[in-house]
């Protein structure tokens, strides 16, 4: 059976939000789904910013490494100014794309790199890249019927990301066509 690659797949140190002090200046509710991959990690190496590497996997597949899709509405989203919370009333689809278990060259503990995230919104996007160091990029995301197998069997639903006039999805970052298949 496939196991999902958690914290007790990477021996080292990790450093959780609480554990590194970290604070936010924005809020939401999300509904959605996250999607568990694991790739190849060649594959994955493309992905990570200069200077960072994979934690490693102490696992029978170590060959492995796990890539997370979190999809979904953010709603009730609100900014946090001087400890006061300002509700924004926006609701929009996010997509984000998720590393987990990876060092920065000189440090010993793991963190999570997010390579991208799509957004709708254009304040979340700014406030994301400005406050946090994210990849954000404007695009428009739903929720689309998947078209049915051939043997006519239901697929579900798939999750679409479209980049705005001006702005390219992939940025020449995401692995090439069927890298981010789960195994």
């Amino acid at each position: 059976m496939t196991s999902l690659l958690t914290s007790d797949a990477f021996p080292e140190p990790w450093v959780d939000a609480e554990a590194a002090g970290a604070s936010f200046v924005a809020e939401a509710r999300f509904e959605g789904v996250i999607v568990c991959t694991r790739w190849p990690r060649p594959d994955v190496m493309p992905i990570l910013a200069p200077g960072l590497s994979l934690g490693r996997n102490a696992t029978a597949e170590a060959h492995l490494h796990p890539v997370v899709f979190v999809f979904g509405m953010q709603s009730d989203a609100a900014l946090i100014v001087g400890g006061v919370t300002v509700p924004s009333g926006a609701r929009f689809p996010e997509l984000m794309i998720a590393v987990p278990f990876v060092r920065r060259h000189e440090d010993t503990n793991l963190h999570v790199f997010i390579p991208r995230v799509y957004s709708s919104d254009q304040l979340s996007t700014w406030s994301g890249t400005a406050n946090y160091g994210l990849g954000k990029q404007l695009a428009d995301g739903a929720w689309r019927t998947a078209s049915p197998a051939r043997d006519g069997r239901e697929r579900g639903r798939l999750a679409a990301v479209r980049s705005r006039p001006g702005a390219d999805c992939d940025d020449g970052r995401v692995p090439p066509s069927g890298a981010g298949a789960p195994t």
